[in-house]
């Protein structure tokens, strides 16, 4: 039976969307409580075929009590006869389809039930980061999109979301960087933008920290801001690594992980013990030269959140970085932080595709396409979706063709295409006349998928699988195109204002998928 049950719910999580719709997911809690004495959550689907709403939650039920699915939905169905709000109930291999009322599903619309509350956090975004050594690249704008659409939607859940960018301005990178500018011999870095740095530094006696320090200053002004701005990206804050390493000492970090006993001196090195935590080996903090390494730089970082007041962090990586998470979260926990509000996320790399051809791009092949000049070729609505709508996990091959298309076979334009659509009815029902009619089929499926929204995007704010917001509006979008080929909302002059509501619920919801996503609201096409 437990079997039966494992089986089935991961069926259904990989199957179907789970939706929680309060009101009627908690009078469903409340009659299973009743019949079996057992406090369960039910969770709600919508899939065409299975009713307006079905629920699995038998599966859930029936270990607890010993009993077998099918006879549990059955007692289940015989007490929701009593539920107005309910037309039908069939019970289906124990899954159990609901029918709604009509007008209980117009009334749910009027009323904007609208998102639960939750409980408000401090959290950081940290996101793109890139190093100030040159412009942001395509991979760069992986990360960039990716962060900002997380960022979104916390704060639209309701938490007070801090958006942050580390500035690597000083150690080994930006020692050649100033190399680079001083002696232009050496070739570090590369490319046209270094020459300006070459010709305004020529002849300086600084040290090469130092002047690194300075061009990377002037990479950040002159090239990333711009780029960030130019994607509509914003950052609350551009927190510098070098004024990190002049505010706190080493000496701190070393003392508060020594006093949970992570620290080890040994070769003249001092170690932190982050075995003890789930990472492969221990790592220096401490060189035996006496130099601090880069990781104690992340420490130092770790205790200046802190003392911020953040409770949660969430750290959006480059694939590079792979091999430094377990570290990072061993030393998260070591200094005081709990394992789950330490979120570190990494993203996959970028190629462009046109057609059938693939194009593979590094800036050591010389080859690299910077973020700026990419919005500007492919347009930044097409730039975001896209890139949002693969899960940051998987490689991304990048198809400029499609990307660029002006027609229907390009999400983007189906999707602003549907609110265009639907913002040119409202206009047509200005000062005519409007009368109540049922609810249609298509209406009712549209209106379901509307109802949905809220509560889905509050899955997704506690997941972060923002990716799945491009494909949840092209859903919701398919379905109002369905409903505009099949019904009216006016006929003979008369507004059918069951209709008309579904379509302005429609064009508020859609209007929230854009925001989040960072596309733009055409109003004509």
């Amino acid at each position: 039976m437990l079997a039966d049950y494992h089986y089935y719910r991961s069926f259904w999580l990989a199957n179907f969307k789970v939706i929680y719709l309060n009101s009627m997911q908690k009078k469903l809690q409340n009659l299973i409580e009743k019949i079996f004495g057992q406090e369960v959550e039910v969770s709600l689907i919508h899939k065409k075929g299975f009713g307006d709403l079905s629920t699995n939650v038998v599966f859930s039920i029936a270990p607890l009590i010993k009993k077998d699915p099918q006879s549990v939905a059955i007692a289940i169905k015989n007490q929701l006869a009593d539920f107005g709000e309910i037309d039908k109930v069939e019970v289906a291999g124990g899954f159990i389809n609901l029918w709604l009322n009509g007008k209980y599903i117009v009334s749910q619309l009027k009323s904007g039930e609208g998102k639960p509350k939750i409980k408000s956090e401090k959290i950081q975004v940290e996101f793109v980061s890139a190093n100030p050594t040159g412009p942001l690249t395509l991979g760069n704008a992986r990360g960039a999109f990716y962060g900002d659409a997380i960022a979104k939607i916390l704060a639209w859940a309701g938490h007070n979301v801090q958006r942050e960018y580390l500035v690597n301005d000083t150690g080994g990178q930006v020692e050649k960087l100033g190399q680079t500018v001083l002696d232009p011999s050496k070739t570090f870095y590369s490319g046209d933008y270094i020459r300006k740095y070459q010709e305004q530094f020529k002849g300086q006696k600084k040290s090469a920290q130092k002047i690194g320090r300075i061009t990377a200053g002037a990479i950040m002004d002159d090239f990333i801001k711009p780029a960030l701005c130019n994607a509509q990206v914003k950052f609350d804050n551009f927190k510098s690594q070098f004024e990190l390493d002049k505010k706190y000492s080493p000496d701190d970090l070393i003392k508060k992980l020594r006093s949970q006993n992570y620290i080890q001196e040994k070769d003249g090195a001092i170690w932190f013990l982050s075995t003890k935590l789930g990472d492969d080996k221990d790592r220096v903090l401490k060189k035996k030269t006496g130099e601090w390494t880069y990781f104690s730089g992340d420490g130092l970082y770790l205790l200046d959140r802190e003392k911020r007041g953040f409770e949660k962090i969430i750290m959006i990586w480059g694939p590079d970085h792979h091999g430094y998470v377990n570290r990072v979260k061993a030393l998260a926990v070591a200094l005081g932080w709990k394992k789950e509000n330490v979120s570190i996320l990494i993203y996959q790399l970028v190629n462009l595709k046109k057609g059938d051809k693939v194009f593979r791009m590094s800036k050591r092949a010389g080859n690299a396409i910077y973020f700026d000049e990419f919005i500007k070729k492919v347009g930044l609505d097409a730039s975001r979706y896209f890139f949002l709508e693969k899960n940051p996990g998987t490689h991304l091959e990048f198809d400029t063709s499609v990307a660029m298309k002006k027609d229907l076979t390009n999400p983007v334009y189906y999707l602003q295409y549907a609110l265009v659509r639907a913002k040119k009815i409202i206009v047509n029902c200005a000062s005519k006349k409007a009368q109540k009619s049922e609810l249609t089929d298509s209406g009712r499926e549209l209106a379901i998928k509307i109802w949905q929204i809220d509560d889905e995007l509050l899955r997704i704010a506690k997941t972060l699988e923002v990716s799945k917001i491009p494909h949840l509006t092209l859903d919701i979008c398919r379905a109002f195109h369905n409903f505009y080929e099949k019904d009216k909302v006016i006929e003979s002059g008369i507004v059918n204002e069951t209709n008309l509501l579904v379509i302005r619920k429609f064009i508020e919801k859609l209007e929230l998928l854009f925001d989040l996503m960072g596309i733009s609201k055409p109003e004509k096409m």
